[in-house]
C-alpha cells in the first residue's frame, strides 16, 4: 500500500517542494518490476528507481517523467539509482531521452548512489 492507500499501479500525489510524493510503480506477477519515486528541490527533480529497467519498464518510465519534465523550471533531473538492480539499453535510452530534453533547455542530469553493476553499464556504454 502506498501514502494515501493507493495500490502499486501509478499515483501520482501531490508533488510539493521537498516532499516525496510522485510515485509510479510497474508490477508483474510475482511481484514489483520498477518502482518511481520523486521529489521536487527548487529546479532539481530528484527521481529513485528501483528494481529493473528493461524494455518492460522503460516505455512507462519515459513517458512518466516526460510528463514531469514538461514543467520547465526543472533544470536538473538528479537519478538516485542505489536500488535500480538491472538496466539493459532500454534504459540507457530512457536517459539519453531525459538528458537531451532538459540540454535543450540549459539544464543536466546527475546520477546518484549507482551500484557496481549499474556503473559498468554506464562505463561499457560510454556514457562515463
Amino acid at each position: 500500500m502506498l501514502p494515501g492507500g493507493t495500490n502499486c499501479k501509478k499515483a501520482i500525489i501531490d508533488l510539493a517542494a521537498g516532499q516525496w510524493g510522485d510515485i509510479m510503480c510497474l508490477q508483474k506477477q510475482g511481484g514489483l518490476k520498477m518502482k518511481l519515486n520523486t521529489k521536487r528541490q527548487g529546479q532539481v527533480l530528484v527521481a529513485q528507481i528501483s528494481g529493473e529497467l528493461d524494455h518492460h519498464t522503460a516505455p512507462a518510465l519515459a513517458e512518466h517523467m516526460d510528463a514531469l519534465l514538461q514543467d520547465k523550471t526543472i533544470r536538473v533531473l538528479q537519478l538516485d539509482l542505489k536500488n535500480l538492480t538491472f538496466m539493459d539499453s532500454s534504459g540507457i535510452g530512457v536517459i539519453l531521452g531525459r538528458y537531451k530534453r532538459l540540454r535543450n533547455r540549459g539544464g543536466r542530469i546527475c546520477v546518484a548512489n549507482e551500484n557496481k553493476v549499474i556503473s559498468k553499464i554506464f562505463q561499457i556504454s560510454g556514457l562515463y
